[in-house]
């Protein structure tokens, strides 16, 4: 299973690593992550400027991740309009890059109609992957 992570995702586990987010990490230990340029760069941009002090904590967790990078830029997939200009790089990185799921818990994902990625809140896909 092949998982892409949208930035809020990314900088909630890089934070607070333990609680719900422990079990989160556990499941997702079990897919391939998929991190698209775009995203990366949106990261490292809100810790430089929100968390200037915990961007350590952010390349140790992207560390743990094992992830496969995708290029964003130049990837031209039609999708669906959204509400957030920003976003739509997020879904056409998911898309291009042809992952399984899209893990957001950006509302603006909800309700686009599309068959893949499932988009899901990292609460739906903890309940969609149980642990065994």
């Amino acid at each position: 299973m092949r998982v892409m992570l949208d930035t809020n995702v990314i900088v909630s586990a890089a934070l607070f690593s333990d609680g719900p987010l422990a079990v989160f990490q556990d499941v997702l230990g079990r897919d391939r992550v998929v991190l698209g340029d775009y995203v990366l760069e949106e990261v490292r941009d809100v810790f430089h400027r929100k968390f200037p002090s915990r961007c350590e904590d952010l390349e140790r967790f992207l560390g743990t991740l094992g992830f496969e990078w995708f290029e964003t830029l130049g990837s031209d997939v039609s999708a669906p309009l959204m509400r957030d200009p920003d976003d739509l790089p997020v879904l056409q990185s998911a898309i291009a890059s042809d992952v399984d799921v899209l893990v957001s818990g950006d509302k603006d994902f909800s309700g686009l109609g599309l068959l893949r990625p499932l988009i899901l809140t990292p609460a739906e896909y903890v309940a969609w992957r149980p642990g065994q």
